[in-house]
């Protein structure tokens, strides 16, 4: 697609040609379910599109559990679309119709169905940590699954108790990061300044959580 605009004032005359490579389908008004990246879960089903939301009509939308129809607080914000059912944990189908997401460039115009689960709190799992003896004030400890980071966190002081509920059932890998230089990321080595990195330390076994049981590592 190319463009001419024409900018004329009263001492100021210039014309500019605009042309953009993006095919008209590529403008169409799509989206993908998001992916859960995260130690906690969230009771909340998301819809990420690839336009910025620019008004949802809801009437056209429907949520249905288990044959019937269910109640849904759904709020929306840049390109997220959010859904919380109200009648909690099972199996969920969304049908939305033409015209209940407008974009900022179009609008849908097709009809999707989706289908989706929130788990309940017996399919989830509660962490407790306790860390003792640590030899530096300021520490970053983290959470990781398939080299993906799932929670992170600062702390100060020489030991740590707490719990986290509702985490999602798994193998994870545990990492405490010696934050001296208080910015609460782990800062690498600088060969010019004479600078170690910050120090990690990795906890040797994996993590296991179980649904429905509390994991203790102390």
């Amino acid at each position: 697609n190319k463009f001419l605009v024409i900018i004329n004032a009263k001492k100021f005359c210039d014309t500019l040609r605009i042309a953009s490579n993006i095919k008209e389908g590529e403008r169409l008004l799509n989206f993908q379910k998001k992916g859960t990246l995260n130690l906690n879960y969230s009771p909340i089903f998301v819809l990420n599109f690839n336009q910025f939301i620019n008004h949802v009509d809801s009437s056209k939308m429907i949520l249905i559990k288990d044959s019937a129809k269910a109640s849904c607080e759904i709020y929306y914000s840049k390109n997220e679309l959010r859904f919380n059912p109200i009648d909690g944990a099972g199996n969920y189908l969304l049908k939305l119709f033409p015209s209940s997401v407008k974009g900022i460039v179009n609008e849908k115009t097709d009809t999707s169905i989706i289908h989706f689960n929130l788990r309940s709190k017996e399919e989830l799992s509660t962490i407790e940590l306790k860390i003792r003896n640590i030899n530096h004030t300021h520490s970053i400890l983290q959470l990781h699954q398939n080299n993906n980071l799932m929670k992170e966190f600062t702390f100060e002081g020489s030991y740590l108790d707490t719990n986290f509920e509702n985490c999602l059932p798994g193998s994870y890998q545990l990492r405490l990061i010696q934050d001296l230089d208080k910015n609460k990321y782990w800062t690498t080595g600088d060969f010019k300044e004479k600078r170690q990195p910050e120090k990690v330390y990795n906890y040797n076994d994996e993590i296991i959580l179980k649904k429905n049981w509390t994991s203790s590592y102390l």
